[in-house]
């Protein structure tokens, strides 16, 4: 369930920092997304990631 909970944070954040950007409070400088594709291990799991990083300034 922690997992849970940590994703349901990010969510939360992003969703916040959404708005930031749309009333101006945050400028996006640059930004990076991407996701993997499915990689077959050894123990037959399935690896997959998403990376989001950005780069923002915040306006005085």
């Amino acid at each position: 369930m922690q997992q849970i909970e940590w994703l349901d944070e990010v969510i939360k954040r992003l969703v916040s920092f959404k708005s930031d950007i749309l009333t101006g409070k945050v400028i996006v400088e640059s930004a990076y997304f991407d996701t993997s594709s499915r990689v077959e291990t050894k123990s037959s799991i399935e690896n997959e990631n998403i990376r989001l990083d950005i780069d923002y300034v915040e306006p005085k």
